[in-house]
């Protein structure tokens, strides 16, 4: 990607996170391989770039990382409620439920196309706790049933890695 296209990208970042207070309802965002993802603004806390990727946390404690050259545009929309009705569109569509679970819990992905999957347990402070998951999967939904009932009480990250995507989901054990 050239400078220009990166400096565009992060300004028109900038202005959308600026204008979050005033109008803007949803952020929408296009990817080379075809698949789109959008959010309510609502539910992002942050967006930041470091080393050409692009960083999105929302405030469920989700938080996504696509690198710049696999963006190819963005955009936002005033349009009330449209976030929801495309969310089902997202890159990975992860849900992780129960939560707050026991260390049993089930993880519910959709795949946009066949793709390498890796599904990992991390610690608050990064430290792999098990592989979930580690091979390549076909497109559409995906399940996994874990049962870590020996984990002490804490809060986890689970972590979904597939070609282009990045998911990070909260757990946590009580």
């Amino acid at each position: 990607m050239t400078k220009n296209k990166t400096k565009f990208i992060v300004l028109l970042l900038m202005i959308v996170l600026c204008s979050v207070g005033l109008r803007a309802q949803s952020v929408f965002f296009s990817y080379v391989d075809g698949t789109n993802a959008a959010y309510s603004l609502n539910d992002v806390r942050r967006m930041t770039f470091s080393n050409n990727t692009l960083n999105l946390e929302l405030k469920d404690g989700t938080s996504y990382q696509w690198n710049i050259n696999d963006v190819s545009s963005f955009r936002y929309s005033e349009a009330t409620g449209i976030g929801e009705v495309i969310n089902g569109l997202n890159g990975l569509d992860v849900k992780l439920f129960p939560n707050p679970n026991n260390g049993s819990f089930q993880l519910a992905y959709k795949l946009p196309k066949q793709t390498n999957v890796e599904v990992s347990l991390y610690t608050t402070d990064g430290k792999l706790i098990k592989t979930l998951y580690k091979g390549k999967q076909n497109a559409g939904e995906q399940q996994i049933n874990a049962s870590l009932t020996e984990l002490p009480n804490g809060i986890y990250t689970c972590r979904i890695e597939a070609e282009g995507f990045s998911v990070n989901k909260k757990m946590i054990i009580k």
